[in-house]
């Protein structure tokens, strides 16, 4: 099976792209690698040390897994074009989204590249899906944090809005164009991570930091370091793996 991940550097889209590798799938990572070139810029770590998305292909090259790294923007798309056409993908996962409130929040460019990102990168990825005449079965994986069910007067963040448009955006490309699109709403990940998959190079990373990690991450983490301060990377193995 061809498995196609958007924004497999990520949390939820690495966690996505590990299990179908183990479970040998052919799989294809799309990511621009924004997301680390942020948290360069603020100097932040996550709170287990582990290899880079490069590193975490070739681990499992070596396992003589299927895996592909596609280096490149859903703003591309050229980029994004080629890249369904050539894969003609069975399964999409869509998790290439911005997901932090602080960095919509920031300024101008900020909110432009979450409403940017989140809403005409998705456009791209349909229009490339259907123009390369597959029929793939799509899952969006949504925040349920950054969505109000209760439409338009609770939407309190720029990252609320584009979750709200990405939404009605799958429900047209699905009535319109006859697309298999499945919505998926995540609550709060806490930290997944199996005993066997202890191994640092292909493990998850978690942030519990003022960008990427939100409310619930940051108390709960507080809570089990009965900490207010900030949360040390160090954190024991039976913390790590929840």
């Amino acid at each position: 099976m061809r498995v196609l991940i958007t924004g497999g550097d990520g949390l939820v889209g690495w966690l996505f792209a590990k299990y179908f590798i183990q479970n040998n799938c052919t799989v294809k990572i799309i990511d621009d690698l924004s997301k680390r070139s942020e948290l360069i810029k603020n100097n932040i770590r996550p709170l287990n040390d582990t290899g880079s998305i490069q590193d975490k292909v070739s681990y499992f090259e070596k396992q003589n897994k299927k895996v592909i790294f596609d280096n490149g923007s859903l703003l591309n798309h050229r980029f994004v074009y080629n890249s369904i056409s050539t894969f003609q993908p069975e399964i999409i996962i869509h998790a290439a989204k911005s997901k932090s409130d602080y960095l919509s929040f920031k300024n101008r460019e900020g909110a432009f590249h979450a409403m940017q990102n989140n809403t005409l990168g998705f456009t791209n990825l349909m229009f490339a899906i259907k123009h390369s005449r597959s029929s793939p079965l799509i899952l969006l994986i949504n925040d349920s944090n950054n969505f109000d069910f209760d439409g338009l007067k609770n939407i309190s963040s720029f990252l609320k809005i584009s979750s709200f448009n990405n939404f009605q955006q799958s429900n047209f490309f699905s009535k319109v164009w006859n697309l298999n699109i499945v919505n998926i709403f995540l609550g709060s990940l806490i930290g997944v991570e199996s005993k066997s998959d202890g191994r640092n190079l292909i493990s998850t990373e978690f942030y519990y930091d003022f960008i990427l990690g939100n409310s619930v991450h940051n108390l709960l983490a507080q809570c089990l370091f009965k900490s207010h301060g900030q949360i040390s990377s160090n954190m024991p193995e039976e913390f790590r793996i929840l």
